[in-house]
């Protein structure tokens, strides 16, 4: 006596994507062409036809206004960040941000960087604050030519988000995927 066989669902999924794309093609077509032929548009109940429609004049669409930081708030966050802080990203850092918009940073890479880079490297740094971003820009530093090459590959400025700072915090958002905690050292 044979054995039953089972019989492949391939040929129903196949059958099922087929119909999916015929749909969406048939939606596809059929709004392409009630947007450019307005005698169809007219038929066709409110709902179909409103995405045709014109915008009111008289009453036009909200503008959504995200909040900016103003002049004033850039200075107060200016005021505060002056000061010297460190983390602890990838070895230890201290930033030392000065009045006068100058700064500078000593970097002890840990592990791979200190033998790509230096045990020790001094970047000097020109920052400002422009509407809640701190925008550091490497100006020079020591050993020279290390600078000049983590300056070519990671760029000569940073522009980060300052998601929190207060007397003994700076939070800052470097990228989607990082963020650098820095903690204020006291005098």
């Amino acid at each position: 006596m044979s054995k039953p066989t089972k019989q492949s669902k391939r040929p129903v999924q196949r059958h099922f994507g087929v119909i999916i794309c015929l749909s969406l093609a048939i939606f596809w077509a059929w709004t392409s062409y009630v947007d450019h032929h307005p005698a169809v548009a007219e038929k066709q109940p409110a709902a179909l036809a409103i995405r045709s429609l014109p915008p009111r004049s008289d009453n036009p669409p909200p503008e959504i206004a995200l909040p900016v930081p103003s002049d004033d708030r850039d200075e107060e966050l200016r005021q505060k960040a002056i000061g010297t802080w460190e983390d602890d990203y990838h070895g230890k850092r201290t930033m030392d941000l000065r009045a006068d918009g100058t700064a500078t940073m000593i970097v002890e890479p840990e592990g791979i960087g200190a033998a790509l880079f230096a045990k020790k490297l001094t970047f000097d740094i020109q920052w400002k604050i422009e509407q809640g971003v701190m925008i550091l820009k490497t100006l020079g530093g020591t050993p020279a030519k290390k600078i000049a090459l983590v300056s070519k590959i990671y760029g000569d400025q940073a522009e980060e988000i300052i998601i929190e700072l207060t007397d003994d915090r700076l939070l800052v958002e470097h990228d989607e995927s990082t963020d650098f905690d820095w903690r204020r050292v006291s005098d």
